[in-house]
């Protein structure tokens, strides 16, 4: 085996290699990437692995594959659904699990092509997609509960930035939902191969752009610090509250990622959690909650809720609540859930209270009714809500301060700041992805010392 992660593996058949007119192999043509678009879509299976492929960056995958195996996160889980629910439109609970082959399987709305050719007349076709048009643009769209989440916490995150409105907390439900959709993903692929690689990947995904960005932000503003720059302001920060503060929750949930992967790089930790699915998150929200009640007697710190030790809590709550299955174990959850979100912002009681409120929906209801002309407004915005959080401090004072736009336009302008910076780091991901598969061929097929060494001796004896 290679050992590099799937997405960097690119495999292919050709009925014969490509040669150069000496006989060799023809690199590029090897490495050039394939026109999948231009071929025609076959069965349902097939636009499947299609929507798979340029979704999560694969030139082939296999219809036995699910999204969790191929590595899926919470990073491309929204631009994924969007490709399925077009090809099989309300995807079936628990998707990420299933393999293409099942999926296809559930498929039973797309009727059998027929043979035979039906003359329609233009002015019923018109009016017939006319009619159709609008009954999708009125009809509700269900999503994934975690998606509206999403949305709606990034949004509420810059309007309370913007100080349009004083109801807090949308930075910690994304917490909670972090740690939820952590335990639906990159831990159920740990739990079937046994390996940590696909959650690395992840957190670099999710690191490496933000670290680049903010870098970036340093470098043309001059207003934060290295330990910005490194994800670190939280321990070596000003002890109060600065713009330096800014991008804490990045901070905080990379360096919780972190923490989970030096946890269960333990192959003893790994196999407890398969045995006791619930008792591992469960253990782990004991030992935050002693910090969160100060049982060790630290007393006051400040910036308590932006500290990741001191908020590690809310993930592993998330986490647990992914596990907890059966009735009775999500009702145990809710209860914790009530009791130790009750009080917690005591200064702030309805910022505990939409936590809560957010973390419950969650665990009870799979999905949610969106209008449909709304769910891909909801839907951009969950995908871009990294990014979104990300770019909104630089948007804002710009658009708000030099510009003078009215506050609700700037927080249009900061959503969609997020949503053009999510698309273009993903296409950038996508390239560099693409370009690093080409060199790992190309180093492959480069011919060896020795081998130069034969063509040498033969042209020497050639002359």
């Amino acid at each position: 085996m290679t050992s590099l992660p799937p997405g960097l593996v690119s495999v292919r058949q050709y009925a014969e290699i490509p040669r150069l007119p000496n006989g060799k192999p023809d690199l590029p043509a090897l490495i050039a990437p394939s026109d999948v678009d231009s071929e025609p879509v076959g069965d349902l299976r097939d636009s499947l692995r299609r929507a798979y492929e340029q979704a999560l960056g694969y030139d082939q995958v296999a219809e036995s594959a699910s999204f969790v195996q191929l590595g899926g996160d919470s990073l491309n889980f929204v631009e994924v659904s969007i490709r399925l629910e077009e090809l099989l439109g309300q995807l079936p609970h628990g998707w990420p699990e299933m393999s293409i082959r099942e999926l296809a399987a559930t498929d039973r709305s797309v009727p059998e092509p027929s043979n035979e050719p039906v003359a329609v007349p233009s002015t019923a076709l018109s009016l017939s997609k006319g009619t159709i048009d609008g009954a999708r643009r009125s009809r509700l769209a269900w999503l994934d509960t975690s998606i509206v989440l999403r949305a709606l916490a990034i949004t509420m995150v810059v309007v309370v930035h913007l100080e349009i409105w004083g109801v807090r907390g949308g930075a910690h439900l994304l917490l909670g939902i972090a740690g939820f959709t952590f335990a639906r993903f990159q831990l159920s692929a740990i739990r079937q191969s046994d390996r940590i690689v696909g959650l690395a990947r992840s957190i670099t995904r999710l690191a490496v752009p933000s670290v680049l960005f903010i870098a970036a932000v340093v470098v043309a503003t001059g207003e934060y610090s290295v330990a910005n720059i490194f994800l670190v302001n939280h321990y070596f920060g000003p002890p109060e509250w600065t713009e330096t503060w800014n991008f804490w929750f990045v901070e905080a949930l990379v360096a919780i990622l972190l923490a989970v992967l030096a946890l269960l790089a333990i192959p003893k930790v790994r196999r407890f959690e398969r045995r006791h699915s619930l008792l591992l998150p469960a253990l782990l929200v004991a030992v935050g909650l002693l910090v969160r009640y100060d049982v060790f007697g630290w007393g006051e710190v400040t910036m308590r809720y932006g500290r990741p030790y001191m908020i590690f809590w809310l993930f592993a709550l998330g986490w647990l609540a992914q596990r907890a299955q059966a009735a009775w174990q999500r009702v145990a959850v809710s209860g914790v859930l009530a009791v130790t979100l009750t009080g917690y912002f005591p200064d702030e009681p309805v910022r505990g209270l939409v936590v809560q409120v957010g973390l419950l929906i969650l665990i009870w209801l799979p999905t949610l009714p969106v209008p449909g002309l709304a769910a891909r407004l909801v839907r951009g915005l969950a995908a871009a809500s990294l990014w979104i959080y990300l770019t909104h401090w630089v948007v804002w004072p710009f658009l708000l301060n030099r510009l003078e736009l009215p506050r609700l336009l700037v927080v249009a302008g900061c959503l969609l700041a997020g949503v053009i910076m999510a698309s273009a780091v993903t296409i950038g991901q996508r390239n560099i992805a693409r370009a690093w598969r080409g060199a790992v061929i190309a180093l492959r097929h480069a011919p060896t010392g020795t081998e130069l060494d034969t063509t040498a001796r033969s042209i020497a004896v050639t002359r």
